[in-house]
């Protein structure tokens, strides 16, 4: 069942962030959910807790790997908040939005980028986490505007385009 996402897994949040942004009206973020399900299929697993420990051993799926895998995890992640940045849903009148907006940007900070406990004593992971999550926030809210006039489609293709470069890198 870990496999499936049972456990808290990475289908459940992609799918649980797609029912609410469907219930209120807006776009389910595609880019988003490419880089998680693409993160999950890098570690081989769909499984949230499985992609921590992967990333605990060694360490971020943003970090873990060859320059070229550098570059496509941070294409893939660029098109992901530049998908959250066009939906601007921190900036929504309802507060499920703004839920799921920034449960978003929190899943790109912590399956993406973030540093396990493994990797750094938990007071500065705990201080990284956090300031990548502002970070997040920040940067979004920032490229709501351009990121409006960006074709719907080209967030998507540049996330599934930055996780195929790190699959094939690995």
């Amino acid at each position: 069942m870990g496999l499936a996402g049972a456990d808290g897994g990475l289908l459940w949040i992609v799918a649980g962030v797609f029912t609410v942004r469907s219930v209120w009206g807006s776009p389910p973020g595609y880019a988003w959910a490419v880089l998680c399900l693409g993160t999950g299929a890098r570690w081989g697993t769909l499984s949230l807790a499985d992609v921590e420990a992967a990333a605990r051993i060694f360490g971020p799926s943003g970090a873990a790997g060859s320059a070229l895998v550098h570059l496509g995890m941070g294409v893939a992640i660029a098109g992901a908040v530049a998908s959250e940045a066009a939906i601007d849903g921190l900036r929504s009148d309802s507060w499920a939005t703004r839920g799921a907006g920034l449960l978003t940007l929190l899943a790109v900070v912590a399956i993406a980028a973030g540093p396990g406990p493994g990797r750094a004593g938990a007071g500065r992971s705990l201080i990284w986490w956090a300031a990548a999550g502002v970070a997040a926030v920040v940067v979004t809210l920032a490229l709501a505007r351009t990121a409006r006039r960006v074709p719907p489609w080209l967030p998507p293709a540049v996330a599934a385009a930055g996780i195929a470069v790190a699959l094939l890198a690995t």
